[in-house]
């Protein structure tokens, strides 16, 4: 059974995701499949106001931790905009 995801984002982080498109930096990288998968996905993700985003949401400048289930190594990654990188 394959269980579909919901992408969630809050508004400003949409706003601030689409106003990329029309950058340099979307132009850079504009024949990138990732760049077009982005935008599709952003049209279809639920939005929500920043203060009703779900505590397990990963949000832009989210911390998370992944552990690898069989070498339990440990990974950190920060989720930030290109300007942050």
């Amino acid at each position: 059974m394959t269980t579909k995801r919901q992408l969630i984002i809050n508004q400003e982080d949409r706003e601030r995701l689409e106003s990329l498109f029309f950058t340099g930096f979307a132009s850079a990288f504009s024949d990138k499949p990732y760049l077009q998968s982005l935008r599709g996905e952003l049209n279809i993700a639920q939005i929500l106001p920043p203060d009703e985003i779900p505590p397990d949401v990963v949000t832009m400048n989210s911390t998370v931790r992944l552990r690898h289930f069989r070498s339990k190594e440990v990974e950190t990654y920060t989720l930030v905009y290109p300007k942050d990188a």
